[in-house]
């Protein structure tokens, strides 16, 4: 395993030597008609920005009533997501998938989901950490992880974002919620090559969460860049209404530093390298039970290095995971992933064929392929189109788990997946609409089966076939007097063909509006938004059981009371669940009712 990494390390090290003699003719007086290649934020950018498929942008707030990303993710993409109740509580996003684990999550070019499964907790990472969060449904060619087939969410710091331009040079705040929370936070650009961002949370949720980021150039053609993201944070988690746990506690500590390298050879050609690490630990404390108590460790360390020269793209990618609870250590992980993609352009019309190659140890190399199109109708319409196959694995609990009453299946094979995606996009000014439709085909699906000896004994199988059918429509259009309207429908319908049923907590209609008001003359004097979230009946188990449907509203509203220069100090009110639905977004496990936060925001 050293010598593989060791090969990795190599590779990396040596590229900007390798690749230097391509350069080819140096004449300057040559024009130059292929477009520059940009740099992107991360290696995995080069892949997860699709040439075809376009991708939904989330703007984060400061801060949010409930702490974290989900109150902007549920109002923004009529996608499911799951949240099991109370500030502090586990929060993920669903996505079109079987499970969170379909969905991936990604920071700086770091997978968040956990190696063990179950997806990310967001309730771990506040959500004044970040800035701005984008989502692309379908598989990515440059997936390595072999875990997210239906789409990915890409989260972006806030202190990187800061190293890029356009945000303030300061930012500081905090928010109290009727929840029993509170946070704090502020986040410094000292210089231009330098940013951190430093929060506290207490409450229902106590902590301290953090993000830094350098970069600085050291030849003409050559930068470095250097993140950090760390979180320690303690949640009050009581448990379901069946099996309530009053005083239980979840302690959720993570550190991810990352070092990137990105070297230009010439417009045409660039190198982005990335190495890093990921350490993670969940404890849960329960003083009323001696058998609630657990404690999980994870890491994850690797490398992404991805070559660009021209309309070729060519990836290099190795992690190894590592997973161990209280009295178990599962044998160690490594994943591989060779991918390379071409963009074949000719007037409106772009093809881009990809290839890849996944492996992971003791289940052997599984390869990929993927067919995108696009046609650009006018500079204002386009449509595309994307066929791909792809391979998911499955999760280190879902192989390895071994704890009384649940037994793993270690020789459990990956599931297969034929996605087709077909949509098209429209943009006129302060006008926008979509439709997309994504099909996709599955084989070897992984589902829990009972067995009767030893009696009442979980363990994963293969059991057969399942399909996937969602229809997505999306509007974005200005409304009366100064007001911006956007709306996103999501149709869906699964089946497992073996069991009959469809997939859990997939709804077969999910839809978000958005009423924002965007005065004219000085946007940042007063800004007002209503959002309506809307799920209808669902399936909640692989038994069959179902939720009702519910609705939501959020409001929030700020007004900026200091000015200085371009920035200032806002003051914001939201209420989430303005009307205090009680319903459940996963089965027994309520909502916390009515959310009322104050909001203090400042940027210098």
């Amino acid at each position: 395993m050293a010598r593989f990494f060791f090969i990795f390390f190599l590779f990396t090290l040596f590229s900007p030597f390798i690749f230097a003699d391509q350069k080819g003719d140096e004449n300057t007086d040559e024009e130059v008609i292929a477009p520059v290649i940009e740099l992107t934020n991360t290696p995995a950018d080069q892949w997860l920005k699709d040439p075809v498929l376009p991708s939904t942008k989330v703007n984060i707030r400061g801060s949010s009533a409930g702490g974290t990303l989900l109150p902007e993710l549920g109002t923004t993409l009529a996608q499911p997501v799951t949240d099991y109740g109370k500030v502090g509580g586990v929060q993920q996003v669903r996505g079109l998938g079987r499970s969170v684990d379909d969905t991936g999550v990604e920071a700086m070019g770091v997978p968040l989901n956990l190696p063990q499964g179950g997806g990310v907790d967001l309730s771990a990472f506040p959500s004044f950490l970040w800035s701005e969060a984008r989502y692309v449904r379908g598989p990515s060619p440059g997936a390595y992880d072999g875990l997210a087939s239906t789409g990915t969410l890409s989260l972006t710091p806030w202190t990187a974002q800061a190293l890029k331009g356009g945000t303030a040079g300061a930012r500081f705040g905090g928010l109290i919620s009727n929840q029993d929370l509170r946070q704090y936070f502020v986040g410094l650009k000292p210089t231009d090559d330098s940013a951190v961002m430093a929060g506290y949370s207490d409450g229902r949720l106590k902590g301290v969460s953090g993000s830094a980021s350098a970069h600085r150039k050291f030849q003409e053609n050559a930068e470095w860049h250097l993140h950090l993201l760390g979180t320690n944070v303690k949640a009050k988690t009581e448990g379901s209404l069946s099996f309530p746990t009053p005083h239980q506690t979840q302690t959720t500590s993570r550190v991810i530093p990352v070092f990137q390298l990105d070297y230009r050879f010439d417009p045409q050609k660039v190198l982005q390298t990335e190495f890093y690490y990921d350490w993670g630990t969940i404890k849960i404390e329960d003083p009323d039970s001696a058998f609630n108590n657990s404690e999980s460790h994870s890491t994850q360390y690797g490398n992404e290095s991805v070559f660009r020269n021209g309309p070729m793209k060519f990836s290099l990618s190795a992690r190894q995971r590592t997973f161990e609870l209280t009295g178990f250590k599962a044998p160690t992980d490594t994943l591989g992933n060779v991918s390379m993609g071409y963009e074949i352009k000719s007037g409106a019309h772009l093809l881009e064929p990809s290839v890849s190659v996944n492996a992971l140890t003791a289940l052997g190399v599984h390869p990929d392929a993927s067919l995108g199109y696009k046609y650009t109708w006018t500079e204002f319409v386009s449509v595309y189109s994307k066929l791909a196959t792809s391979v998911k694995y499955p999760t280190m609990s879902d192989r390895y788990f071994v704890t009384t009453g649940f037994i793993g299946n270690s020789a459990l094979q990956p599931e297969r997946d034929w996605t087709g995606i077909l949509g098209m996009r429209a943009s006129f000014s302060d006008w926008g609409a979509g439709l997309e439709w994504f099909h996709q085909r599955r084989t070897n699906v992984m589902l829990q089966k009972t067995l009767t000896t030893p009696a009442n004994t979980l363990t994963m199988t293969n059991q057969g076939q399942a399909w996937l059918n969602s229809f997505t429509a999306r509007v974005q259009s200005p409304m009366f007097y100064q007001f911006q309207g956007e709306t996103e429908a999501s149709l869906n319908h699964s089946k497992v063909i073996s069991t009959g049923t469809e997939f859990p907590y997939l709804s077969r209609t999910i839809s978000v509006a958005r009423l924002r008001l965007i005065p004219l003359s000085d946007p940042d004097v007063l800004q007002f938004a209503a959002a309506f979230r809307w799920v209808s009946p669902f399936v909640a188990t692989t038994a069959g059981d179902h939720l009702p449907s519910y609705g939501t509203w959020n409001l929030s509203g700020k007004a900026r009371v200091i000015k200085w220069g371009e920035r200032g100090l806002f003051v914001g009110l939201e209420c989430d669940n303005l009307f205090d639905r009680r319903y459940q977004a996963v089965k027994d496990y309520p909502s916390p009712g009515r959310m009322v936060a104050l909001q203090v925001v400042g940027e210098i």
